[in-house]
């Protein structure tokens, strides 16, 4: 009697227990439990199901989802570094501060849902994991001692250009997903990344081109422009 409880115990909770280094196949989970749930003697010590939520070619991709993951988590810090800068009493630029936190509290968010996934597809989260490694030109421009003396303008570049680039990394797990023939992965990476990164870097892009033109215009006095867009974020 309590190995036919222990049996059935086991077949709800299998989906997260099984051992990574377990390849999913098909009817591995079913015959090992009616293998180990065969016997009729109620001292026999059960094994752990070969049970998970492991499927289709997720893991073809669950590296490059951790770094992906870790990759967000550093931007968050980054973006919430420019976000201080602005705010402090020198600097003043509540509205330059208030657009890096939205991208910072973003960034951090959308990364926590990235490993709620990862880990609902039955796989762990590394976050010793290495991010991806910008270019020579955005690793220069995300050097965190540079920032105290970063200007507003500069700043919306390089939120542009964080953005770029993990919106083309988001672009190359689709392509991976798609040679994996993991739809799921597929429909995830769109819904959650590809059509938000498309409308964050086109918002970027106007913001620098608006700000550029009016700071260069002639006759106008840079800085009160610079108040004025910043006035302007603030109440976007």
């Amino acid at each position: 009697m309590h190995k036919l409880i222990l049996c059935a115990f086991l077949s709800l909770v299998a989906v997260g227990t099984s051992d990574d280094s377990v390849v999913a196949e098909a009817g591995a989970c079913y015959t090992s439990l009616r293998r180990d749930c065969s016997g009729s003697s109620d001292g026999i010590l059960l094994k752990s199901p070969v049970c998970s939520s492991k499927y289709s070619g997720f893991n073809h991709v669950h590296s490059d989802l951790q770094k992906f993951i870790v990759t967000q988590i550093e931007q968050s810090f980054q973006y919430l570094t420019m976000s201080t800068k602005f705010g402090n009493y020198k600097s003043n630029r509540p509205g330059f501060e208030k657009l890096h936190r939205h991208l910072a509290d973003k960034s951090w968010e959308e990364s926590i849902e990235l490993m709620k996934y990862v880990t609902s597809r039955g796989y762990d989260v590394n976050l010793k994991t290495s991010p991806y490694d910008f270019s020579n030109i955005t690793k220069s421009l995300t050097d965190i001692n540079t920032y105290p003396e970063i200007s507003e303008l500069n700043s919306l570049s390089l939120a542009l250009e964080m953005n770029k680039f993990l919106a083309v990394k988001a672009h190359d797990i689709h392509r991976l997903a798609g040679h994996a023939k993991d739809a799921e992965v597929l429909s995830y990476i769109e819904n959650t990344y590809v059509h938000k990164h498309a409308n964050t870097i086109r918002t970027l892009t106007g913001h620098i081109n608006d700000l550029h033109k009016i700071t260069q215009t002639k006759g106008v006095d840079k800085n009160l422009a610079t108040y004025m867009f910043d006035e302007y974020l603030l109440t976007a």
